[in-house]
């Protein structure tokens, strides 16, 4: 056997081996999320982490572009989040940082994007801070779904059968039910809505009713045991409670052909009535002095029928009123006393 046809198996294998390790390369460098070029460094305080991790990814407009340095807890109860960024994506003061979920397990991202103040705006310096009021923490699932309780609780079990038809319709790719799956939450959330009130009402009235109910329980068990006895004694008597039924029958069969013989003059008073108050209303000022009035002059009457069924008269005053030629009145006095019983 000749000298290269001795070598040829191990240029082989070496061919081999070096293009499986080209291949292993790659895929570290892709899976390994390797990149090339310099990175600036830069921190977000959100309020909540939202379970944001150490080494996951920072995006803008859904193109990675960093990682997550570190995540720190700070003395006020917010969160320090360090994040690197490529040099060629600068930031600047108008930045919003968001935390993202990345997938149905759980894992979160750092999305990058612009903000809606962009007039006055310099670029954020290598090392600098996104304020608090420029970050929002990711959405939280358990919050969200708590959320939905008091509506399945409102729900019936028909509206229930129909949301979930809509909901499974949708999932089949039929878009048209989606509107009934909106109409449906949407009714059951306004009338939630629109009775919150008079259920918080509700709850509050029923707690004093309750609360007086305990303080007096031992009279609402009399009551009850007293109300018991009560049936009991007209369970005893049913034949008179049948006669009393049967008397009360044709008492209201009477009362009933009465008021249909007198209800044509019932309509008419009503009519002549609303006449009436019309003119009370309008003399308003003359019965106000009218009845004013009443007092003393029954207080006169009186008087004069003090001494028996019959009243007394006196003679106080007497005036002839004569007319003259010039078509003048002429008073003569004929009587005029003002002591004894015609003093005032």
């Amino acid at each position: 056997m000749s000298y290269a046809a001795g070598r040829a198996p191990y240029l082989k294998v070496g061919c081999y081996t070096v293009v499986m390790l080209m291949i292993l390369g790659g895929l570290i460098v892709v899976f390994g999320d390797f990149r090339s070029g310099t990175t600036e460094s830069y921190s977000a305080v959100f309020a909540d982490a939202s379970g944001l991790k150490k080494g996951q990814k920072v995006r803008v407009a859904g193109v990675e572009v960093g990682k997550v340095s570190d995540v720190e807890l700070q003395s006020d109860a917010s969160v320090r989040v360090d994040f690197t960024v490529a040099s060629t994506r600068p930031l600047d003061t108008a930045t919003r940082a968001q935390v993202r979920y990345e997938n149905l397990t759980g894992d979160r991202y750092l999305d990058i994007g612009k903000g809606a103040d962009t007039q006055q705006v310099s670029t954020l310096a290598p090392g600098g801070v996104i304020p608090e009021a420029s970050t929002s923490p990711a959405l939280d699932i358990d919050s969200l779904v708590g959320g939905f309780k008091p509506l399945f609780r409102s729900v019936t079990g028909d509206e229930l059968n129909k949301l979930t038809a809509a909901l499974i319709g949708t999932l089949q790719g039929q878009g048209g039910e989606v509107r009934t799956l909106l109409d449906t939450v949407g009714s059951s959330t306004s009338m939630l809505a629109e009775q919150d009130s008079v259920i918080g009402e509700l709850v509050d009235n029923l707690n004093t009713v309750l609360t007086v109910a305990d303080k007096r329980r031992d009279e609402l068990s009399q009551s009850v045991g007293d109300l018991q006895a009560i049936v009991s004694q007209f369970a005893n008597q049913a034949d008179p409670m049948d006669q009393i039924i049967d008397h009360l029958e044709g008492a209201t069969l009477a009362g009933g052909g009465l008021l249909g013989n007198i209800r044509p003059d019932i309509r008419e008073s009503v009519i002549h009535l609303d006449t009436t108050t019309a003119n009370l209303v309008d003399g308003q000022e003359m019965l106000d002095s009218t009845l004013s009035k009443l007092p003393e002059a029954y207080r006169r009457l009186g008087r004069m029928g003090g001494s028996g069924a019959a009243f007394q008269m006196y003679a106080c005053q007497a005036i002839l009123r004569l007319t003259g030629t010039d078509g003048k009145d002429i008073d003569i006095p004929l009587l005029d006393q003002t002591t004894g019983r015609c003093a005032k």
